[in-house]
């Protein structure tokens, strides 16, 4: 009888380390391939200077999920983490966004290539609901009663409290002809969202 229950408790013994076992084997599996981590990677070559406005989701980056030992030193997982930042350095299609490549915005400037640009166009309330922070416009001139295209799908950096100005994001040579034609008191600046 007392072989009986010293076999009955060895089979019992022997069903649970098999059991620990296979336990083990499949959870052991499952941590030698950590999950992939999601980061952000640029979609198009993002040029130094370049501010954050300037890099939104869908058209500067996209997020890609990659294997754990491909993840670059201090890839940039959130989005906000790029919030007040400014390109330090070129950065090229296909290559993860990591924090070295970003630093503080200059106060006033969105980097030593790009300007922000106040404009005031002629008819303030051209300047309506549809146009905010971050979307994009497109800047025309009327002159001689012609209305003429300048410049397409700039970036909108803020909006006056008076509904009567917009800040853009242009380059130095964009900001100088801009301020030109405002400054002549000839034509009148025109502005439309980029459609």
């Amino acid at each position: 009888m007392l072989s009986r229950r010293l076999r009955t408790i060895a089979v019992v013994l022997g069903v649970a380390a098999i059991g620990f076992g296979l336990y083990q084997n499949h959870h052991g599996s499952v941590n030698a391939h950590p999950p992939p981590v999601v980061v952000l990677e640029a979609r198009k070559p993002i040029v130094q200077g370049t501010t954050a406005a300037g890099i939104r989701q869908g058209a500067g980056y996209t997020r890609v999920a990659v294997p754990l030992s491909q993840v670059e030193t201090g890839a940039i997982v959130d989005p906000a983490e790029l919030a007040g930042k400014v390109a330090v350095q070129d950065i090229d299609a296909g290559q993860q966004l990591t924090a070295t490549e970003f630093g503080p915005a200059p106060t006033g400037s969105p980097g030593p290539s790009i300007r922000a640009l106040v404009i005031g166009p002629t008819w303030p309330n051209e300047i309506g609901r549809q146009i905010k922070v971050g979307t994009h416009i497109d800047v025309s001139v009327a002159a001689g009663g012609k209305l003429r295209g300048l410049y397409g799908n700039m970036d909108v950096l803020a909006i006056g409290s008076d509904g009567g100005t917009v800040t853009l994001e242009a380059t130095r040579r964009q900001a100088g002809r801009l301020i030109s034609i405002s400054q002549n008191g000839r034509d009148r600046l025109v502005v439309r969202l980029h459609r």
